[in-house]
C-alpha cells in the first residue's frame, strides 16, 4: 500500500485529530476521548507515527510514549479499507527505530484478547505475552527484533 509514514507532532494530531478519532472508533477495549489523543506524555512525539496517502488522508496511526520500564505502544490502528495490507508492521517499524534512537531496548503493549489480527501480527513481530490484564494480553518485545521482523515483509 503507497503511503507516507511521518512522525506524530501535535500539531499534526490537532490537524488529523477527527480522521484519527474516526479510525480509532472501531478499537476494542478502552474509548479515547479527544484529551488522550492530545495529552503531552515523554517521547510521545518522537515515538508516535501516521500513515498518509498521497492526498494527506490518514490510514493509520501508532501512538507510543516513555515509560519507567521502557517504551510504551498505547495505541494502533488503520483504517478499514487500509488492512491486511502491511501498514500496522510498517507504523510499528517506524516506531521501533524512533525507540532505538531514543536508546531503549524494550518496548511495551496490550493488546485486547478478542483482537485476534493483531494478536497475530504482534506475534510475527517478535512481541511476547508476559501477562494480563483484564481483558488485554500485555506483550513485550526488543526493539531490535522489532525492527528487523518488521522490515522483513
Amino acid at each position: 500500500m503507497e503511503a507516507d509514514i511521518v512522525t506524530l507532532s501535535r500539531e499534526s494530531m490537532e490537524h488529523h485529530l477527527r480522521e484519527i478519532m474516526e479510525i480509532d472508533r472501531g478499537l476494542l477495549g478502552e474509548v479515547w476521548e479527544r484529551s488522550h489523543f492530545l495529552l503531552d506524555l515523554p517521547g510521545k512525539w518522537e515515538i508516535s507515527h501516521i500513515a498518509l496517502d498521497k492526498g494527506g488522508a490518514v490510514l493509520g496511526f501508532i501512538i507510543g510514549s516513555i515509560k519507567p520500564q521502557g517504551a510504551h505502544i498505547h495505541r494502533e490502528a488503520i483504517a478499514e479499507r487500509c488492512r491486511r495490507q502491511g501498514l500496522a508492521m510498517r507504523l510499528m517499524g517506524a516506531a521501533g527505530v524512533a525507540v532505538r534512537r531514543l536508546s531503549i531496548q524494550h518496548i511495551t503493549a496490550k493488546v485486547h484478547k478478542d483482537h485476534s489480527i493483531s494478536q497475530r501480527m504482534l506475534r510475527r513481530l517478535g512481541w511476547e505475552e508476559t501477562g494480563r490484564e483484564g481483558a488485554d494480553y500485555l506483550l513485550a518485545v526488543d526493539v531490535d527484533t522489532l525492527i528487523a521482523r518488521a522490515s522483513e515483509k
